[in-house]
């Protein structure tokens, strides 16, 4: 999933959410009034958490994220650099 913005290339999806229900992870506008899963329509919820940072791989030990599919705290965000 590339996020944020790029020199060349404009993504207005600057954020990660997950849906419990059908375990898929898509991006979304942080301006987006309704925030429902693409494949189920249910809710999604955000990552990070409120009052949470994302720790990238700068940090020695990686922060653990819930991940919808396998239901644990196992799912972690990689910074892959520049992609424009």
């Amino acid at each position: 999933m590339y996020i944020g913005v790029g020199r060349y290339s404009y993504s207005s999806h600057n954020l990660i959410f997950y849906c419990d229900d059908c375990a898929l992870v898509q991006t979304e506008r942080n301006d987006c009034e309704k925030l429902i899963c693409l494949d189920c329509m249910n809710p999604i919820i955000p990552y990070p958490e409120i009052d949470d940072k994302i720790a990238y791989p700068e940090a020695k030990t990686l922060k653990k994220y819930h991940c919808p599919k396998c239901k644990n705290e196992s799912l972690y965000f990689k910074e892959t650099g520049i992609w424009d």
